[in-house]
């Protein structure tokens, strides 16, 4: 009973430092260093495609915070597909992490992506069905740190089936 009871407080104190991390994250409303957007995403993309997730998060988690349907100057720019560059960089940064509850925070921020990018395209069939069947593969490349990842995983391919 002792055990249960220190499970459910580490548990709590899990979940809550999770929740207080995604909110801080997004105090970023505007771009590092006065940077405009155009420039900031720039920056973001160009370090993101060079694996350097640490400055590519820096300079695009106002992306993250804000969701911005475009961005002026830059005709191609996709939200969604800059959100999926977000789960990347969280699912990266957990790789590199060898404290198991880091690394589990790193994930749930990926999840939270996850969730976020459902919500924004609700009314977007293409997207939730994308969205689902990638949290699916995300459950099951990381099932040795999630817990239930293979249900999670089934549940979410099962949604993407009943679209």
């Amino acid at each position: 009973d002792m055990m249960k009871n220190l499970i459910l407080v580490f548990g709590f104190l899990f979940a809550s430092s999770a929740i207080v991390t995604a909110q801080a994250e997004c105090a970023a409303i505007e771009p590092p260093n006065g940077l405009n957007k155009l420039a900031a995403f720039s920056i973001f993309q160009s370090n993101f495609k060079n694996k350097d997730y640490p400055l590519a998060l820096e300079y695009g988690r106002w992306i993250l915070c804000t969701k911005p349907e475009t961005i002026e100057g830059f005709p191609g720019f996709e939200l969604s597909r800059q959100l999926d560059r977000f789960t990347t960089i969280y699912q990266e940064f957990a790789k590199e992490q060898t404290d198991p509850s880091i690394k589990a925070t790193y994930l749930d921020s990926a999840l939270m992506v996850f969730d976020i990018k459902l919500e924004l395209y609700a009314d977007d069939q293409e997207q939730v069905y994308k969205t689902h069947q990638q949290k699916g593969r995300f459950y099951l490349e990381n099932n040795s740190i999630v817990a239930d990842a293979v249900t999670k995983a089934y549940e979410e391919f099962q949604l993407m089936f009943d679209l």
